[in-house]
């Protein structure tokens, strides 16, 4: 439930990057605006920063995962 929730919220980036006054603001949410990524992949385009993006994501969802699992463990 909790991966559901940040992928919503990783996906409104691009609303929210719209609102944003601040361009430090804006360039922070473009870089973690999903769609900015899949856009760049749709096209052809293969950018290491755009795969450093995707395995830190995959990395961080697989660790929450782990620590998850092992405190079930636990209990």
């Amino acid at each position: 439930m909790i991966t559901a929730a940040l992928l919503f919220f990783f996906f409104l980036l691009g609303l929210f990057e719209e609102l944003a006054n601040q361009e430090t603001m804006k360039q922070a949410l473009s870089y973690l605006n999903i769609w900015n990524h899949i856009d760049e992949f749709a096209r052809g385009i293969v950018d290491t920063r755009r795969l450093v993006y995707y395995l830190s994501g995959s990395l961080f969802f697989l660790f929450l995962a782990t620590r998850a699992l092992e405190d079930k463990k636990w209990r």
